[in-house]
């Protein structure tokens, strides 16, 4: 039977007695139902993970018995960062879930002309627990030990001023000719920008172009920024990734 999985945000070794964090104590009990003497995989966000055993489950807390260290999934080796445009919650949330699994390295929310998200400092650290906590979940379901980072937002200006122009980039664009699976390239870093409800505007796809971006359809029908979002990454994962 297959274990169920927890994200264990602790230090983990074999024989180690550990009381779960908070987040993952409340989902072993209230979500998984688990009680004392069930197995669960623990893993810890940073590729290692354990098969645990619960030791008590009370009102107070989760205690479990980490056992032994079990091989995890590989992680792809296309390191792919997702720049997405800031969306609405229900779209960014399921654009980091699926991303999770269909694994990215790393989620930007990128801040454009076009979004219609505005947040302040405290709304963005909110939301960037929240994003966190979605993509620890997703982890969970998909059987990655690795959690993709994800960032505060930032405007596609300042992101575009900080990426490494030596990595791969391809800009999703409609009115491209070039479709993404055509495109000649081998790489093992990939910057993949998709914008928000709208697209981007002309001039933020030409700032991309002038950073080294390729600009790249993904077929002749016009999808939503989080389909468009997910069916690039899935491209990339066939051609030059694990899928």
């Amino acid at each position: 039977m297959r274990l169920r999985r927890l994200h264990v945000a602790v230090e983990l070794r074999s024989g180690a007695t550990i009381d779960l964090p908070e987040r993952s104590a409340r989902h072993a009990a209230q979500v998984l139902r688990m009680r004392a003497g069930d197995e669960a995989i623990g893993f810890d966000g940073q590729g290692r993970q354990f098969r645990i055993r619960l030791v008590s489950s009370t009102r107070h807390g989760v205690r479990a018995e980490v056992i032994e260290e079990v091989s995890p999934l590989p992680e792809s080796p296309l390191q792919i960062t997702l720049a997405h445009g800031l969306s609405r919650r229900e779209k960014m949330d399921l654009v980091v879930q699926k991303a999770t699994e269909l694994g990215v390295a790393r989620i930007v929310p990128v801040i454009t002309e076009r979004s219609v998200v505005r947040l302040d400092s405290a709304r963005a650290d909110k939301r960037l627990a929240h994003w966190e906590a979605v993509i620890a979940h997703a982890c969970e379901q998909s059987g990655r030990a690795v959690l993709p980072l994800v960032s505060h937002p930032i405007r596609l200006g300042d992101f575009l001023a900080e990426r490494n122009r030596d990595d791969a980039g391809i800009v999703l664009d409609p009115d491209s000719p070039t479709r993404l699976a055509d495109i000649d390239l081998s790489p093992v870093i990939l910057t993949l920008l998709v914008g928000p409800e709208g697209g981007l505007t002309r001039d933020e796809a030409e700032a991309a172009h002038r950073n080294g971006f390729i600009a790249a359809a993904i077929g002749p029908r016009t999808l939503r920024t989080e389909t468009a979002a997910l069916t690039g990454l899935a491209l990339a994962q066939a051609r030059w990734g694990d899928l």
